[in-house]
């Protein structure tokens, strides 16, 4: 018992300054801040979701002392809470058959949980703005007027472009931001609960095995859930733009099922490190664009089974 505490505190004091880090604003704590939830995942999946909670508290009283409890709550609201509750699903099991095989909670359900978590983060800083959609358009404007005000150097060369360049620039990015948080947290959540998992499975200490990335599925129903966030999106008001940003976290989440097809269908070709390169190359370059195109097949994938398909054509079977 006292190991978990001993390991829970330490990673929440660990992430806690990673989380810290951020406030410099610099592309160094950007990066250091990707991954805070990570010594946390590390802890629920190694010792239990009970010692990624104890992270959690721990991480934000620390917050909390350093910069009072409100920034303490923000850090157990966005950083704390996710790993715990991701870990708690990562440990679930049941028998398989039996021979007593387990089988355990699916990697693709962790994904959509995590941009499910993604989605609701945003909408509680939807909600805290104040009562509508432009409540929260003026919260961003009035963060972005501080963020410029601490960057002068970025202020002057956003103004060279010009005021009515600038101003279009400002209204695109407050327009696009519920969008491009709720995916940037479904990759931060994702990505440190696949790299935790690593961290652990290498050094012999994970409890569970996990199945290889080519092999991540979703559930059908993930599908309709899309199609639904998609439809609330073109809603006027704060329904519209919460649902834009679970539907910006589910394409997000399809995406990186579209990148599993790809790793999939190409463990035979010769030219395969060429295309994952050539994949991944196209998502930095091309970013949302990119992602619609790997979301499409993860979506074409969940209902058609494309590698099933593949397979069968490989086997000379004719598919269904």
């Amino acid at each position: 018992m006292a190991s978990y505490i001993a390991i829970g505190i330490g990673a929440g004091i660990a992430s806690s300054v990673l989380f810290v880090a951020a406030a410099s604003l610099s592309l160094l704590s950007f990066l250091l801040f990707l991954f805070a939830p990570l010594p946390l995942f590390i802890a629920g999946l190694g010792w239990g979701s009970l010692s990624a909670g104890i992270g959690a508290l721990a991480g934000g009283v620390v917050i909390g002392a350093m910069y009072g409890p409100a920034q303490g709550l923000v850090y157990v609201a966005s950083i704390g809470i996710a790993p715990a509750v991701l870990c708690r699903l990562a440990g679930l099991s049941r028998p398989a058959d039996e021979n007593s095989d387990v089988e355990w909670y699916p990697m693709g359900r962790l994904v959509l949980w995590a941009a499910a978590i993604a989605g609701a983060l945003v909408t509680v800083s939807v909600l805290r703005a104040g009562p509508g959609a432009e409540a929260y358009y003026q919260n961003l404007k009035s963060g972005l007027d501080q963020m410029l005000a601490l960057q002068p150097d970025l202020a002057e060369a956003l103004r060279q472009a010009g005021s009515e360049q600038l101003d279009v620039l400002i209204a695109f990015f407050i327009r696009v931001t519920p969008m491009v948080m709720a995916a940037l947290w479904t990759l931060i959540l994702t990505g440190n609960l696949w790299l935790g998992a690593k961290v652990l499975t290498i050094s012999g200490r994970s409890p569970r095995p996990w199945a290889p990335f080519p092999e991540l599925e979703f559930p059908r129903l993930a599908t309709a859930a899309l199609g639904v966030s998609l439809v609330a999106a073109l809603l006027p008001g704060t329904i519209g733009l919460i649902a834009e940003a679970f539907a910006a976290a589910l394409v997000c989440a399809f995406a990186i099922l579209g990148l599993a097809v790809i790793h999939y269908v190409t463990r035979k070709f010769s030219g395969r490190m060429l295309v994952l390169a050539t994949a991944y190359m196209a998502i930095i370059m091309f970013n949302w664009l990119a992602a619609l195109i790997f979301a499409a097949l993860g979506v074409a994938e969940t209902g058609f089974g494309l590698r099933a398909r593949k397979d069968e054509q490989d086997d000379g079977r004719p598919s269904v």
